[in-house]
């Protein structure tokens, strides 16, 4: 084809058509862009099916992580709450000459109120998305964008359980061993039995438990703790809803045929 049109442009020139042949060079220049336009428009369409690919998986590897991360929440979530409530039973019984104490009750609400834990998130397949690139690949925006801000909002929710965790340990957890017995404390035991293993033994220590009870530091210590609780819990609901969020939005855009 390129001797053939070769040949033609020789016979205009000898022929002396210099008008022929520059509307025939033009339209030949025209041919050739025309032709790498096409080959441009050929390799972007291929190149943007391969990313359609590309982001279809990824999509799909992350509505699987953020899946298991939802039910993984479930676990704190409801801890936490426990605790929470845990925590404001035992303040109703903190009072000035208050009545005869239930040891066993207060053991039991201050091993619920102590007993909640951080939410560990299942990170892996969203750092690395984030990490390598990939993230680029999906075309959403606002997708795009809350993708990004998983690292943000995971660090803010461990911020709080860190800041629970050293009132509880630093603060409440000190003032019993001074003025109370956490030996008596059912935490822990759930974990023994379903490892086989020995619980702890019950303190032979008395404990006064009226004076705990009658102290207004200690009800400040439990009072600051369900505050935390109440922290922890409006970072889980929030990240909750993240989640739901981000979910319908990948559903929205994956193609499940």
């Amino acid at each position: 084809m390129i001797k053939f049109y070769r040949k033609i442009r020789y016979d205009l020139m000898e022929k002396n058509k210099t008008g022929r042949y520059i509307k025939y060079a033009i339209g030949e220049i025209v041919l050739v862009v025309i032709g790498i336009l096409i080959a441009l428009s050929i390799n972007n369409w291929n190149e943007n099916r391969k990313d359609g690919i590309k982001e279809q998986v990824i999509l799909k590897s992350l509505r699987v992580n953020l899946k298991e991360n939802l039910k993984l929440l479930n676990l704190p979530y409801v801890a936490t709450i426990n605790a929470y409530n845990s925590s404001l039973n035992l303040l109703e019984l903190i009072a000035p000459n208050g009545s005869s104490i239930n040891t066993n009750q207060v053991d039991s609400l201050l091993s619920v109120t102590l007993d909640y834990f951080s939410f560990d998130a299942n990170s892996g397949a969203i750092n690395e998305i984030i990490n390598s690139g990939q993230l680029n690949i999906i075309r959403n925006e606002e997708l795009k964008n809350l993708i990004s801000n998983w690292s943000g909002i995971t660090e803010d929710t461990q911020r709080d359980v860190d800041i629970a965790n050293n009132h509880a340990f630093d603060k409440i957890i000190t003032y019993l061993v001074k003025h109370g017995n956490i030996s008596n404390l059912p935490i822990g035991n759930n974990m023994s039995q379903k490892t086989d293993l020995r619980p702890k033994p019950i303190s032979s220590f008395e404990v006064d438990y009226e004076n705990l009870m009658n102290s207004s530091e200690f009800e400040n210590l439990v009072s600051w703790h369900s505050v935390n609780m109440l922290y922890i819990l409006n970072e889980y609901m929030f990240f909750k809803s993240y989640m739901e969020k981000t979910i319908d939005l990948i559903d929205s855009e994956i193609d499940e045929k």
